[in-house]
Protein backbone atom coordinates (compact mmCIF):
# COMPACT_ATOMS: atom_id res chain seq x y z
CA UNK A 1 0.00 0.00 0.00
CA UNK A 2 2.14 3.16 -1.04
CA UNK A 3 5.16 1.72 -3.13
CA UNK A 4 8.55 3.70 -3.70
CA UNK A 5 10.64 3.02 -6.04
CA UNK A 6 14.18 3.44 -4.55
CA UNK A 7 17.54 2.25 -4.48
CA UNK A 8 17.40 0.81 -1.30
CA UNK A 9 20.96 -1.32 -1.12
CA UNK A 10 23.41 0.89 -3.10
CA UNK A 11 23.54 -0.69 -6.24
CA UNK A 12 22.60 1.80 -8.31
CA UNK A 13 19.33 -0.26 -9.67
CA UNK A 14 15.70 0.94 -8.18
CA UNK A 15 14.04 -1.12 -5.92
CA UNK A 16 10.36 -1.11 -5.31
CA UNK A 17 9.74 -0.90 -1.42
CA UNK A 18 6.49 -1.41 0.43
CA UNK A 19 4.31 -2.25 3.47
CA UNK A 20 1.32 -4.48 3.25
CA UNK A 21 -1.96 -4.31 5.32
CA UNK A 22 -1.52 -7.30 7.59
CA UNK A 23 1.92 -5.68 8.84
CA UNK A 24 5.07 -6.37 7.14
CA UNK A 25 7.31 -4.34 5.01
CA UNK A 26 9.10 -5.94 1.27
CA UNK A 27 11.43 -5.20 -0.94
CA UNK A 28 11.55 -6.03 -4.45
CA UNK A 29 15.23 -5.70 -5.73
CA UNK A 30 16.10 -4.54 -9.37
CA UNK A 31 17.79 -6.55 -11.58
CA UNK A 32 20.39 -6.08 -14.33
CA UNK A 33 19.08 -6.23 -17.71
CA UNK A 34 20.15 -9.96 -19.33
CA UNK A 35 19.11 -12.46 -22.14
CA UNK A 36 16.91 -14.09 -19.56
CA UNK A 37 15.12 -10.98 -18.28
CA UNK A 38 14.70 -9.63 -22.58
CA UNK A 39 17.31 -6.59 -21.64
CA UNK A 40 14.58 -4.97 -19.49
CA UNK A 41 15.90 -5.87 -16.15
CA UNK A 42 12.69 -6.11 -14.23
CA UNK A 43 12.51 -7.19 -10.58
CA UNK A 44 13.41 -10.09 -7.85
CA UNK A 45 10.67 -11.67 -6.09
CA UNK A 46 9.56 -9.40 -3.01
CA UNK A 47 11.17 -10.50 0.39
CA UNK A 48 10.81 -9.54 4.04
CA UNK A 49 12.47 -6.21 5.26
CA UNK A 50 14.39 -7.35 7.79
CA UNK A 51 15.71 -6.06 11.80
CA UNK A 52 19.30 -7.08 13.42
CA UNK A 53 17.99 -10.05 14.86
CA UNK A 54 16.71 -11.03 11.17
CA UNK A 55 13.15 -10.45 12.26
CA UNK A 56 10.52 -8.95 9.67
CA UNK A 57 9.94 -5.51 10.06
CA UNK A 58 6.49 -4.22 10.44
CA UNK A 59 4.07 -3.07 13.00
CA UNK A 60 1.18 -5.18 13.82
CA UNK A 61 -1.17 -7.98 12.56
CA UNK A 62 1.41 -9.76 10.77
CA UNK A 63 0.58 -13.00 8.66
CA UNK A 64 2.52 -16.04 9.77
CA UNK A 65 3.80 -17.63 7.01
CA UNK A 66 5.17 -20.70 8.99
CA UNK A 67 1.95 -21.27 10.95
CA UNK A 68 -0.75 -19.73 7.80
CA UNK A 69 -2.64 -17.49 10.26
CA UNK A 70 -2.49 -14.38 12.25
CA UNK A 71 -0.25 -13.18 14.85
CA UNK A 72 0.17 -10.00 16.69
CA UNK A 73 3.17 -9.29 17.41
CA UNK A 74 3.61 -5.51 17.04
CA UNK A 75 1.03 -2.77 18.69
CA UNK A 76 -0.19 -0.74 15.32
CA UNK A 77 -0.97 -1.72 11.88
CA UNK A 78 1.64 -1.09 8.65
CA UNK A 79 -0.37 0.29 5.57
CA UNK A 80 2.83 2.52 4.04
CA UNK A 81 6.57 2.54 4.65
CA UNK A 82 9.13 5.16 2.93
CA UNK A 83 13.03 4.77 2.94
CA UNK A 84 14.23 8.18 4.17
CA UNK A 85 17.85 9.42 5.67
CA UNK A 86 15.87 10.78 8.60
CA UNK A 87 19.56 11.66 10.49
CA UNK A 88 21.61 12.31 6.85
CA UNK A 89 24.21 9.92 7.79
CA UNK A 90 24.21 8.51 4.24
CA UNK A 91 21.83 5.46 4.59
CA UNK A 92 18.34 4.69 4.28
CA UNK A 93 16.07 4.78 7.18
CA UNK A 94 12.02 4.00 7.31
CA UNK A 95 9.10 5.77 8.27
CA UNK A 96 6.08 3.13 9.10
CA UNK A 97 2.22 4.81 8.52
CA UNK A 98 0.00 2.97 11.13
CA UNK A 99 -3.72 2.50 10.37
CA UNK A 100 -4.83 1.39 13.48
CA UNK A 101 -3.28 4.27 15.80
CA UNK A 102 -3.14 6.82 12.72
CA UNK A 103 0.49 7.21 13.80
CA UNK A 104 3.91 7.27 12.11
CA UNK A 105 7.10 5.67 13.74
CA UNK A 106 10.75 5.98 12.65
CA UNK A 107 13.05 2.82 12.25
CA UNK A 108 16.34 3.31 12.40
CA UNK A 109 19.21 2.03 10.29
CA UNK A 110 22.30 1.24 11.80
CA UNK A 111 24.73 0.09 9.24
CA UNK A 112 25.63 1.84 6.05
CA UNK A 113 23.89 3.15 2.56
CA UNK A 114 24.34 -0.48 0.67
CA UNK A 115 23.95 -2.22 3.77
CA UNK A 116 21.08 -1.77 5.75
CA UNK A 117 20.72 -3.05 9.32
CA UNK A 118 17.85 -2.15 11.15
CA UNK A 119 17.00 -1.54 14.65
CA UNK A 120 14.56 -3.33 16.65
CA UNK A 121 12.15 -0.75 17.76
CA UNK A 122 9.77 1.56 16.29
CA UNK A 123 10.16 5.22 17.60
CA UNK A 124 7.41 7.81 17.19
CA UNK A 125 7.46 10.41 14.64
CA UNK A 126 6.43 13.90 16.23
CA UNK A 127 3.93 16.74 14.12
CA UNK A 128 3.74 20.22 16.58
CA UNK A 129 5.72 18.20 19.27
CA UNK A 130 2.97 15.50 19.69
CA UNK A 131 2.88 12.42 18.56
CA UNK A 132 1.86 12.45 14.53
CA UNK A 133 -1.83 11.52 14.48
CA UNK A 134 -4.36 11.75 11.42
CA UNK A 135 -7.52 10.95 11.73
CA UNK A 136 -8.84 8.33 9.97
CA UNK A 137 -5.48 6.55 9.21
CA UNK A 138 -2.24 7.08 6.93
CA UNK A 139 -2.70 6.08 3.50
CA UNK A 140 0.63 6.42 1.69
CA UNK A 141 3.62 8.82 3.16
CA UNK A 142 4.84 11.08 0.33
CA UNK A 143 8.08 12.78 0.69
CA UNK A 144 8.84 16.08 -1.28
CA UNK A 145 9.84 19.31 -0.46
CA UNK A 146 6.72 20.98 -0.69
CA UNK A 147 7.35 24.51 -0.25
CA UNK A 148 10.95 24.92 -1.90
CA UNK A 149 12.92 25.40 1.39
CA UNK A 150 15.43 22.77 0.56
CA UNK A 151 14.19 19.90 3.24
CA UNK A 152 11.87 17.23 3.05
CA UNK A 153 8.18 17.64 3.88
CA UNK A 154 5.54 15.11 4.38
CA UNK A 155 2.41 14.55 2.09
CA UNK A 156 -0.06 11.90 3.16
CA UNK A 157 -3.82 11.26 2.47
CA UNK A 158 -6.17 9.73 5.24
CA UNK A 159 -8.88 6.96 4.72
CA UNK A 160 -11.86 8.14 6.68
CA UNK A 161 -12.38 6.96 10.48
CA UNK A 162 -14.42 3.43 10.90
CA UNK A 163 -17.27 5.52 12.02
CA UNK A 164 -17.35 7.96 9.60
CA UNK A 165 -16.53 10.93 12.29
CA UNK A 166 -14.17 12.21 9.94
CA UNK A 167 -13.90 11.71 6.15
CA UNK A 168 -10.35 11.19 4.52
CA UNK A 169 -8.30 13.98 3.26
CA UNK A 170 -5.08 15.25 2.06
CA UNK A 171 -2.68 16.87 5.17
CA UNK A 172 0.73 18.95 4.56
CA UNK A 173 3.06 17.76 7.61
CA UNK A 174 6.31 20.59 6.97
CA UNK A 175 9.02 20.56 8.03
CA UNK A 176 10.36 23.16 10.06
CA UNK A 177 13.87 21.63 10.53
CA UNK A 178 16.98 20.85 9.04
CA UNK A 179 18.85 18.12 6.35
CA UNK A 180 19.83 15.48 9.42
CA UNK A 181 17.13 16.89 12.34
CA UNK A 182 13.55 16.94 11.07
CA UNK A 183 11.22 18.73 13.04
CA UNK A 184 7.30 18.20 11.27
CA UNK A 185 4.67 20.99 11.95
CA UNK A 186 1.23 19.97 12.87
CA UNK A 187 -0.90 18.72 10.02
CA UNK A 188 -2.67 21.14 7.55
CA UNK A 189 -5.42 20.36 5.40
CA UNK A 190 -4.06 20.74 1.65
CA UNK A 191 -7.57 18.56 0.84
CA UNK A 192 -9.94 19.32 3.82
CA UNK A 193 -12.79 16.43 4.19
CA UNK A 194 -16.34 16.84 2.75
CA UNK A 195 -19.14 17.04 5.19
CA UNK A 196 -21.83 16.20 2.92
CA UNK A 197 -20.46 13.61 0.23
CA UNK A 198 -22.58 13.90 -2.90
CA UNK A 199 -20.04 12.05 -5.71
CA UNK A 200 -18.21 14.71 -6.80
CA UNK A 201 -14.96 14.60 -5.07
CA UNK A 202 -13.04 11.91 -3.08
CA UNK A 203 -14.65 11.53 0.61
CA UNK A 204 -12.53 8.04 1.68
CA UNK A 205 -9.65 6.37 0.97
CA UNK A 206 -7.97 9.21 -0.41
CA UNK A 207 -3.79 8.39 -2.07
CA UNK A 208 -2.34 11.63 -3.11
CA UNK A 209 0.98 11.65 -5.08
CA UNK A 210 2.41 15.28 -5.25
CA UNK A 211 3.48 16.15 -9.04
CA UNK A 212 4.04 19.57 -11.02
CA UNK A 213 1.12 18.34 -13.36
CA UNK A 214 1.09 21.83 -15.50
CA UNK A 215 5.02 22.30 -15.28
CA UNK A 216 4.32 25.56 -14.09
CA UNK A 217 6.77 25.09 -10.82
CA UNK A 218 4.76 23.92 -8.34
CA UNK A 219 3.56 21.00 -6.93
CA UNK A 220 -0.16 19.65 -8.04
CA UNK A 221 -1.80 16.89 -6.03
CA UNK A 222 -3.15 13.63 -8.07
CA UNK A 223 -5.50 12.27 -5.74
CA UNK A 224 -6.87 8.66 -5.69
CA UNK A 225 -9.97 7.47 -3.65
CA UNK A 226 -13.83 6.66 -3.56
CA UNK A 227 -16.88 9.46 -3.70
CA UNK A 228 -19.41 8.44 -2.13
CA UNK A 229 -23.26 9.14 -2.71
CA UNK A 230 -25.98 8.14 -0.16
CA UNK A 231 -27.65 4.71 -0.70
CA UNK A 232 -29.73 2.20 0.44
CA UNK A 233 -27.01 -0.03 1.60
CA UNK A 234 -26.32 -1.50 4.87
CA UNK A 235 -23.72 1.62 5.52
CA UNK A 236 -25.56 3.78 4.07
CA UNK A 237 -23.34 5.08 1.13
CA UNK A 238 -21.76 3.83 -1.82
CA UNK A 239 -18.61 4.74 -3.41
CA UNK A 240 -16.72 5.21 -7.30
CA UNK A 241 -13.36 4.99 -7.63
CA UNK A 242 -11.81 7.44 -9.71
CA UNK A 243 -8.29 9.75 -9.41
CA UNK A 244 -8.84 13.84 -9.35
CA UNK A 245 -6.59 16.21 -10.28
CA UNK A 246 -5.98 19.41 -7.95
CA UNK A 247 -4.26 22.60 -9.79
CA UNK A 248 -2.23 24.43 -6.95
CA UNK A 249 -3.39 27.67 -7.31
Amino acid sequence: MGSQFVDFDGDGLLDVLTATYEGAVYVARGLEASAETKERGGFADPEHVLDRDGQRIGLQMMWSLEGKGWTDVFKPQCTTAVAFDWDADGDLDLLLGCYNTDNVFLRRNEGKAGAPVFGTENEPVLAGGEPFALAGGVTALRLVDWDADGVTDIVCGSFGAKDRSVLGGVYLFRNEGEAGSPRFAAAKALIAPITDPDGTAPSRGLYADPVDYDQDGDLDLLVGGYAETKSETTDGYKGQAGIWLYLRK
